[in-house]
């Protein structure tokens, strides 16, 4: 069995292998500090009560119910490997009782559309991740999953000189360092362009037509999902299959 903690982009998984629903129950964890907190919650190092799941955490936010903890936690005892997505730098954080409690984008974005308390927004602070405290993060993550197996994806850019960019080769070199397995779906545009990769419609959410730099790259197109896919498949087979693990 597979975890993902990651979006949307890695759900090509599920066509082949068999996922758990973790992802789906508790929430879409973009930056590195999410990860760790997503994965502490999987393993009962932390406990959030129903009041600050339905305010915080994607899931619970959408359909204001708490999650089932003792599913995840049989859920995620059974997973052979972990398939991560580090998307962001940018976390949302609020301090409860001298607590750091990463929040979902939509908390702070649209508190009143989920009809989150009315001064969320005022509750979190936004801030960038330092390089160094993602590298370290991503040695946490290697050594807080163990003995099970780790795949970190990147995002997608189009610029090099954009902050997105910077961030997919900080995490590909960190990757590649501590040797983990790294996935970086730019090598999809050898052969393709970003318009035929991915999806350029309106109900996305991040959408910026203006912005030549893409920042509204965030859904496969049919294509996207099919080409991804094969990438996922074959690093995926190629870790299970040389521990033996692949049913």
């Amino acid at each position: 069995m597979i975890t993902i903690l990651g979006s949307c982009r890695q759900h090509p998984i599920k066509n082949i292998f068999t996922v758990n629903n973790i992802q789906e129950e508790v929430n879409y964890s973009h930056n590195t500090k999410e990860i760790l907190q997503t994965i502490y919650l999987c393993k009962k190092k932390l406990v959030f009560p129903k009041e600050l799941q339905i305010s915080t955490l994607r899931t619970p936010i959408l359909n204001k119910k708490p999650i089932n903890f003792e599913k995840i936690y049989k859920e995620y005892s059974q997973s052979k490997l972990i398939v991560i997505e580090i998307a962001s730098s940018k976390c949302h954080e609020m301090n409860i009782n001298n607590n750091i409690i990463q929040c979902h984008h939509i908390a702070y974005d649209k508190p009143s559309q989920y009809k989150i308390r009315p001064n969320m927004k005022t509750l979190i602070h936004l801030r960038k991740q330092t390089e160094e405290e993602i590298k370290s993060d991503i040695l946490k993550i290697k050594e807080e999953i163990k003995p099970k197996k780790l795949i970190i994806v990147t995002h997608f850019a189009t610029n090099k000189t954009t902050s997105r960019y910077k961030l997919i080769k900080l995490v590909e070199n960190t990757c590649n360092k501590l040797n983990i397995p790294v996935i970086n779906p730019d090598i999809l545009l050898q052969n393709n362009t970003v318009e035929e990769l991915f999806e350029n419609k309106a109900n996305i959410d991040i959408i910026n037509k203006q912005d030549t730099n893409y920042t509204w790259i965030a859904h496969y197109s049919e294509l996207g999902n099919s080409l991804i896919q094969k990438l996922y498949e074959k690093k995926i087979k190629e870790i299970l299959m040389n521990d033996n693990l692949l049913d």
